[in-house]
């Protein structure tokens, strides 16, 4: 006579028992060992889950800074660029209102000599348009 499978000849040897899909052993009788093991693989698949929902939450939340980070590095670099900008221009009007400034002077209170040339400019006016340079 042959062995059914998984057992002795005539049936008579211990068969595995069947697990559910929980890891609870099906039908027949459980020993307090068993038990106690399947509370604590229980516990321990909780356990388990409640560490993966955590990593989950942290890597959505890394994502999320990434983009924020990016985001704000872009706004300062875009800031960056309109500061050097803001720069160049006010140099290039404080120019252009100096040298205004230069001729409005030049025309309303300059003296001129009888031959019509200006005098030589005293230290005072060298000293305010050596100012007006920096």
């Amino acid at each position: 006579m042959e062995a059914p499978e998984g057992g002795a000849p005539g049936g008579l040897a211990p068969q595995e028992p069947e697990v559910g899909p929980d890891g609870e052993i099906i039908g027949g009788p459980r020993t307090p060992q068993q038990i106690a093991a399947q509370k604590r693989l229980q516990q321990t698949r909780a356990q388990v889950d409640e560490v993966v929902d955590i990593m989950k939450t942290n890597v959505e939340k890394v994502l999320d800074r990434d983009a924020k980070l990016s985001e704000l590095d872009d706004r300062a670099e875009a800031l960056q660029q309109g500061a050097s900008q803001f720069e160049q221009q006010a140099k290039s009007l404080k120019n252009k209102f100096w040298l205004q400034n230069l001729k409005l002077v030049r025309y309303r209170g300059t003296p001129t000599m009888s031959d019509g040339t200006p005098p030589a400019p005293t230290n005072a006016t060298l000293t305010a348009i050596t100012k007006n340079c920096e």
